[in-house]
């Protein structure tokens, strides 16, 4: 099911002020997908509706805005899945399209749908960023190009989800790391102190045996004397007295 709609202006645009960035998936089987085409001549863009119409997986609903004006006021109030533009228009141009879409949407698929466009000018446009550009004289590769390049969008989107969550583990790695050598230089400190007290204990108990014997052998003379003494007075004593 197809649907045709020109924005010339901001007036009765309910869908409100989005100018998200992000890529929010293209759509499952069967669901809608969404494309937003800057093209002034009617009978062109019921051509490119009818070489879309039931060559896609989706239900498709396009958007036509003809000028800059509706081409602005159509990315300020919706997010398209992909964009479609002429390249020459007789106020605006697809190139400019092409970077005011990029600026406000960066990861939406832009083809460019022209009817002469030298090869010069096609490397150009793609070497700017364009995802593709489709001669409007072989409308037969609209379809294919546009199912390319939202599977490449996907694959991209995936890569750098990928990647991002490559770098949040390498991250929460180097964090856990730097963690175990905290706790391993805290161990360390730790083990020296134990160490340096151990040593400080051993050298206190060989310091106190040090003294314990020097302190015994000084005790030990005078007492030995004192015995000699004693023994000596206990002999005397048990004498009896000379007559």
């Amino acid at each position: 099911m197809m649907t045709d709609q020109i924005l010339s202006s901001p007036a009765g645009q309910a869908a409100g002020n989005r100018t998200a960035s992000t890529w929010e998936g293209a759509p499952g089987p069967g669901e809608t997908l969404r494309i937003l085409h800057l093209e002034d001549s009617e009978l062109d863009h019921e051509l490119v509706v009818l070489n879309l119409d039931g060559d896609l997986p989706w239900t498709v609903d396009v958007t036509r805005v003809e000028d800059e004006a509706g081409f602005q006021n159509a990315l300020e109030t919706s997010q398209p899945h992909l964009i479609l533009s002429d390249f020459a228009l007789p106020s605006y141009d697809g190139l400019s399209a092409y970077r005011a879409a990029h600026a406000r949407l960066p990861l939406i698929p832009f083809i460019m749908v022209t009817g002469a466009m030298g090869e010069e000018v096609a490397v150009d446009t793609l070497r700017q960023g364009v995802t593709d550009y489709i001669l409007k004289q072989r409308l037969e590769r609209l379809a294919p190009a546009v199912r390319r390049a939202l599977n490449e969008v996907e694959a991209r989107v995936s890569r750098e989800r990928a990647e991002q969550a490559v770098r949040e583990l390498n991250t929460d790695l180097k964090a856990r790391l730097e963690e175990v050598e905290r706790l391993r230089n805290i161990a360390e400190r730790q083990s020296q102190r134990l160490e340096v007290q151990a040593k400080q204990l051993e050298e206190a108990l060989n310091m106190q045996k040090t003294f314990l014997a020097e302190t015994s052998h000084e005790l030990r003379t005078p007492l030995t004397a004192l015995h000699g003494y004693l023994r000596r007075a206990e002999r005397e004593v048990g004498k009896p007295d000379a007559a």
